[in-house]
């Protein structure tokens, strides 16, 4: 029974800890192997991530905090606008190919002016930014639960400043999963290479050959998409039905959305912005052969 509880508390604390280490792995990984990808998606953990705790959480007028001026929110927040939607703004312009995709700036006037408005009201009345986005909280009381500081990624000491619309730690997770489904989606729609051959024959040799290829390659991306759906969800409802550590699902649903589109965002900027073909975190554009290289092998002679 003993070596039972420990293995429960090993799988307790993994799972407390598994955002953590995810990005310790994307980290590692991409250091090891290379892997641009893997970089891009590390740094999009470390410098857009914050930026949806922030504003899914954090109550009140930016630059006031408890009736008072307050620099330092001030300064997370414009951080956390430009970082937030300079991304949706490039991965826009990527798909548009228009300069004016950075109109999407004039969203950020709906809870600007509405946090504006509750500049008076006491700290627990006033909103946070996802706030007037999300059509749930409106409606719906927040629950009972009483979340500890074992809860944050980080702990920060006071259980007055745990996030829980959604926290850290589902914000990560919704990031690094969205960043994944995104990249997968880009490899299934990566264009069909052409077939090539000296005679009729070879040709029709090679377009079969190319299909089948294809073929596999789809498959592949698409089971990864359905897998990291599936699990993105049962990851979602262990942390959601048995920890204390979130407020209601449905409350947090548009936060969580928008962390998750935030990913498939990152994604869009690295494969339009970067010129990373595309950033492929799941290895599998490294083991794709051009198809010339495969039908028509060049050899390299050396030269005296």
């Amino acid at each position: 029974m003993e070596s039972v509880g420990l293995l429960r508390q090993s799988f307790s604390d993994a799972f407390i800890t598994l955002p953590l280490i995810t990005i310790g792995l994307v980290f590692f990984l991409g250091m090891l192997t290379s892997n641009i990808g893997l970089i891009y998606l590390f740094f999009g953990h470390l410098l857009v991530v914050p930026s949806l705790a922030f504003f899914g959480n954090e109550k009140g007028f930016p630059l006031w905090s408890e009736g008072e001026w307050s620099p330092a929110k001030a300064i997370k927040y414009i951080i956390s606008l430009v970082v937030l939607f300079t991304v949706y703004g490039a991965s826009l312009e990527g798909e548009t190919k228009s300069s004016l995709s950075y109109l999407i700036y004039l969203a950020v006037l709906i809870p600007l002016i509405g946090q504006g408005i509750q500049t008076n009201l006491p700290a627990e009345q006033q909103k946070s930014f996802f706030f007037f986005y999300n059509p749930f909280e409106w409606f719906m009381q927040k629950g009972d639960k009483s979340p500890t500081t074992a809860c944050e990624m980080f702990p920060t000491g006071s259980e007055d400043a745990i996030y829980t619309t959604p926290s850290n730690w589902v914000n990560h997770l919704s990031f690094f999963f969205g960043f994944v489904i995104a990249n997968a989606v880009g490899i299934y729609n990566e264009p069909t290479p052409k077939a090539s051959g000296a005679t009729e024959e070879a040709v029709k040799a090679s377009a079969a050959n190319i299909e089948r290829r294809v073929t596999n390659r789809k498959w592949l991306a698409g089971t990864i998409t359905a897998v990291s759906i599936v699990v993105f969800l049962i990851i979602l409802m262990f942390r959601y039905n048995k920890t204390e550590c979130e407020q209601s699902f449905w409350i947090s649903l548009i936060p969580i959305l928008i962390a998750t589109l935030t990913g498939v965002s990152w994604f869009k900027v690295v494969h339009t912005k970067c010129g990373v073909r595309p950033a492929d975190v799941l290895g599998i554009v490294q083991g794709m052969i051009p198809s010339e290289l495969i039908d028509n092998p060049i050899v390299c002679v050396g030269s005296t």
